[in-house]
Parts: structure tokens; sequence; C-alpha cells
């Protein structure tokens, strides 16, 4: 089924539904299990996966004792599976073999097979999700709650949502509002900066044995992420500042560049690089498999991207990011490690997008990105230099 119809149909049956549910709700514990287990959720966003990985790995240390399951679909699955905070792997497929409401159904009935005492759904529009919670039959449920927005409805311990402050903040807070809970203290907030994304060793050592062969006369690799998935394509930074950014980096002779992209943006890719000598500037679209894709991120001396899910990567794989921001705000999404820099420059319609509320729109402005344009090639320029080179941030 089509994921806007999906949606619509979601949306149109929620509020009745919702309350039927929470009628029923006594009749569907799930009963005691062996070991005391929670569930994590996070079905969509690449992004918002890896700012919630530094969380699950601090509930995994303030919870040693509990078996952490996930709830992932396909988008989200590469990235749990390199996650060693987690003991398994719920994979939930609504656009595949799970469609429909006898996917949903079969999906749910496998959760119940978990008995889980806790439910956390770190998922921040999508209505179904408080179903899974409350139909999964845990006695805990949490997850966020909008105002003027029914999809908390079902959570017996909400977290409110704030969205002026940065997603890893919120998702923080459903840290802390569980410990709390559970008369645990929460470690603090600086702790997320001593987690980083677990690497594949066979692929490091593929990535490292490239990077030999094509790096000459110590250069430093710089990558490029001139995408951002095939929805909300006016976060792009324009073709030609990509351009001109490569012909500034490669006529300092200090660097070589790689430019990286999915399959799906494989001609935006190759007519980036087309301008250059191969051996200069390289692109990958199906090189690399996703585990070998981390491992070529984290032996970057810089990697700049567009506001997407890989731009997320970079930090949490050790490697210097500069993050180009328009139609959404860093204050909501940049990137906050120490190693990484945002850039942006807002027009009087930025930011239009809001995915908390389901808001995607086009881009309505006369000149189209004309927020994210506002960034100088020069200023990215400069700070590819000061983070390569090492420059203290000011």
């Amino acid at each position: 089924m089509d994921k806007k119809i999906i949606k619509k149909l979601i949306n149109f049956g929620s509020p009745l539904l919702l309350r039927l549910t929470k009628f029923v709700l006594p009749f569907l514990r799930a009963g005691g299990c062996s070991a005391p287990s929670i569930v994590v959720l996070k079905l969509a966003g690449m992004g918002d996966t890896v700012l919630m990985l530094p969380i699950i790995h601090l509930m995994r240390r303030t919870f040693p004792n509990y078996k952490i399951y996930a709830v992932v679909t396909p988008n989200t699955k590469p990235l749990f599976e390199r996650c060693l905070d987690i003991d398994g792997i719920i994979l939930y497929d609504p656009l595949g073999k799970d469609s429909g409401i006898f996917g949903f159904i079969r999906h749910l009935l496998n959760l119940r097979k978990y008995r889980p005492q806790i439910f956390i759904d770190f998922e921040h529009f999508y209505k179904i999700t408080p179903f899974l919670a409350a139909l999964s039959g845990a006695e805990i449920r949490m997850g966020l709650l909008h105002p003027n927005h029914d999809r908390g409805y079902l959570f017996n311990y909400p977290v409110g949502y704030d969205d002026r402050v940065q997603i890893i903040y919120v998702y923080y807070e459903i840290y802390a509002s569980f410990c709390r809970l559970m008369g645990k203290h929460a470690l603090p907030f600086e702790q997320v900066f001593q987690y980083q994304i677990s690497l594949n060793n066979e692929a490091v050592k593929m990535v490292n044995d490239w990077k030999v062969r094509w790096i000459k006369h110590n250069k430093k690799l710089v990558g490029l992420h001139p995408g951002s998935g095939m929805t909300n394509v006016y976060r792009r930074w324009p073709l030609d500042n990509f351009r001109y950014l490569i012909k500034e980096l490669l006529n300092t002779k200090n660097y070589q560049i790689v430019i990286t992209g999915g399959v799906l943006e494989r001609d935006l890719i190759r007519a980036l690089a087309q301008d250059f000598d191969p051996s200069d500037v390289r692109y990958t679209d199906n090189e690399f498999n996703f585990s070998e894709f981390l491992a070529l991120i984290s032996v970057m001396d810089c990697f700049i991207a567009n506001d997407s899910g890989p731009l997320h990567i970079g930090p949490w794989v050790g490697t210097k990011t500069i993050g180009l921001f328009g139609p959404e705000t860093p204050e909501r999404y940049g990137c906050i490690h120490l190693n990484s820099v945002n850039l942006y420059h807002p027009t009087p319609c930025s930011p239009c997008i809001q995915v908390h509320k389901g808001i995607n729109p086009v881009c309505n402005n006369s000149i189209e990105s004309a927020c994210v344009r506002q960034i100088q090639v020069k200023e990215v320029f400069k700070e590819v230099l000061r983070l390569t080179e090492d420059v203290p941030f000011e």
C-alpha cells in the first residue's frame, strides 16, 4: 500500500482507535518474562536513529541487567545492526511484507512474544507507534507527547516534546524520565560524547586498504555528500557550489575528494565528479556496502554534507564534519559534537520543515533553496582548512 495512503488512513482513524485501544488495554497485558526487558522503537530517519544510539548506550550502562530489543524498519536496521548495546532486532516492514492490517497484526504477534515490561517510543510524529506500545502488553509505555497532538494518548508515562531544542536533548529527556521512574540516577548528558558507532573490522580494513591505494603524497581526504535523500531535495546546497569548492580544495594541492551518495543519487554525484581528474576526485554510489560506508566516513579528514542522515554519522565515527543547513534549523538538527560545525544563514521563510508535525512542504520561495544558497563557498572552504589543520575552535 502506498505510504501516503497509509498516513491518511492512520490520521483519519487514529482518534477513535486510540480511545478504543485504551479501553481494552487491561486485557492485553503480555505477562512476565524470565528476564526484564525493554523494547525501544525508531522506525524512520537515519539522522534521528544516529542521534538515538548514544542515548541507548546510556540506557545500557544504567540498566545492565535488562534485555534491550529494538523495533526497526529496513531503513533503520543497518544502524542497529552495528549497535552493541541491544540484544536483538524486531523487524517491522510496513511498506513490504508487513503492509496492511494483516501485516500489522503479524508484526504485533511477533512483538508480544518478547513480553516486554517496558516499551520506549522514540518516534515524534507517526501515530501508529503508540498502538504498538499499547498492544505490546508492556506495563510501562513511554513516548513523546505533543501539545494539540493525540499520539501520546496511549502512553502511561508520556514525555513532553519541546521542538525548540536539539532532538538529541529530547531523546535524553526520555532516558532521564525513565531513570527517574525506575529510581535510578541518569548519567550526565555530556557522556553521550563518549559514544562512537561501532565499525565492522573487515570493513575498516577494506577501506583503509582502499585509502592507501588511492591517497597520494600524504594528501588529506575530504568527503562530500551533495544529496539529501529523495524528499525535500531543496535542502541541497547547489551543485555548482560543491563544484567550486572542489576546485578551491584541489588548488591547494593538499586534498583529494571522494563524493558519496546512494544509488538513487547516482546521476547527481556522477555529474559532479565528471568535471575532475579521477585521480583527484572519485565518487561512490555502490562501491561500498553500508558497513563499508560507515568505515569510509571514519577515515576522512573532513566530511561535508547537506542536512541528511549521513551528516549525523560523521561526528559519531570520529570525523570532523561540516553541516549545511537551510530549510531545517541546526538548533534542532545540527551536529552538537565538538568535532563538527553547522553553517546556516536563514531567510525569513526558514525553517519550513517541521518533521515532528509531518510538515515537509515544497519550497515556495521565489528562489528555490534560497536559504541554503546563503552559505558561501569561501566560508565552507575556510572551515575545511580550519578543521583539517587542527586550528582550535574560537
